[in-house]
């Protein structure tokens, strides 16, 4: 369940930090849920934001239209 609100999430067209990712879907670790997509097959997109105070975090995202998720399989809607 984490996994199909994750991708719908990283799919909207935004780019999300890990502390966003808690606050709005309620996942306690959103790196491993990410490792777990990323495992099944689906390209998450990230890149590292630097701090004007020099402190470093990740953003992440999917480039694709919003895939629909069926149980336990991922169907890609383009």
């Amino acid at each position: 369940m984490d996994e199909a609100k994750l991708i719908l999430l990283l799919s909207d067209g935004g780019r999300h930090s890990v502390i966003e990712i808690v606050k709005r879907l309620f996942i306690v670790d959103p790196r491993a849920v990410i490792r777990n997509i990323r495992n099944r097959g689906v390209n998450v997109s990230d890149e590292w934001v630097k701090t004007p105070s020099g402190k470093k975090y990740k953003l992440y995202w999917i480039d694709q239209k919003r895939p629909e998720y069926y149980g336990d399989e991922l169907h890609r809607t383009d």
